[in-house]
C-alpha cells in the first residue's frame, strides 16, 4: 500500500495555543468597548495585557542565562478594576522552556487584586502568573502598571511588568502590548 510520505515536525501545539492566545487578545485589546458593557460590570477599568517572551529573554535559573527556547512564552491577562480600588484578573502564562525541564504548557491566571493610583499610572500588584510558579518551583508574582489613560500603548516585557523574582525575564526584552479600556480614548473616569 502506497502511503504519501508526510513529514511532519514535531508537534508544535503548546507555541501555537500561546500564539493563538496572544493574537487574540491583542486583537480583543483593538475592539474592546466599555468596561461595564462586558467582563466585569461596573469596572472603572478593564485592563486587557498581552506580552510575549519570544525565547529572548528567559532564564532558568535565574540569573545564569539557562534555557531560552526558541518559542518563547507568552502572558495574556484581563484585568477588571472597581471603584472601590478592587480587581479581578483571568489569563493565562505559556511556557515553552525546552525539553530538558520539561516547561510546556499553558497554565490558567486568575484571582483578586488590589489597584491604586501613583502619578498619572495605575498600579496592580500581586498578580500570580501559575507557569512561571510552576517552572521556578515558588509563587511567581507581577506587579502591572499602566497609564491612567485609555487607549493602547506597546513597550517591552518591563514596560508594563515588574517580577518579585529578578533575573528570571530580561525587562528590555519582547512585545507587550496593552489597552487600558472603559471609555473614550484618552479619557479617564
Amino acid at each position: 500500500m502506497n502511503k504519501p510520505n508526510v513529514n511532519k515536525k514535531p508537534l508544535r501545539g503548546l507555541a501555537s495555543v500561546c500564539a493563538i492566545a496572544a493574537l487574540a487578545g491583542a486583537l480583543l485589546a483593538t475592539t474592546a468597548g466599555v468596561a461595564s458593557a462586558g467582563y466585569g460590570p461596573g469596572a472603572l477599568y478593564q485592563i486587557e495585557l498581552v506580552a510575549g517572551d519570544n525565547g529572548a529573554s528567559l532564564q532558568l535559573p535565574p540569573g545564569q542565562g539557562g534555557i531560552k527556547g526558541p518559542q518563547g512564552g507568552g502572558i495574556w491577562l484581563w484585568i477588571a478594576l472597581y471603584p472601590d480600588f478592587t480587581a479581578d484578573y483571568s489569563g493565562t502564562d505559556c511556557i515553552d522552556g525546552g525539553g530538558t525541564f520539561g516547561l510546556h504548557g499553558a497554565y490558567p491566571d486568575a484571582g483578586d487584586a488590589t489597584w491604586h493610583y501613583s502619578g498619572g499610572s495605575i498600579v496592580i500588584p500581586g498578580i500570580l502568573l501559575k507557569g512561571l510558579s510552576v517552572a521556578l518551583g515558588t509563587p511567581f508574582y507581577t506587579t502591572i502598571t499602566v497609564p491612567a489613560v485609555y487607549g493602547h500603548y506597546t513597550g517591552t516585557l518591563g514596560t508594563f511588568m515588574t517580577f518579585s523574582v529578578p533575573g528570571i525575564l530580561d525587562p528590555n526584552g519582547g512585545l507587550s502590548l496593552v489597552q487600558v479600556a472603559g471609555g473614550a480614548p484618552g479619557t479617564t473616569p
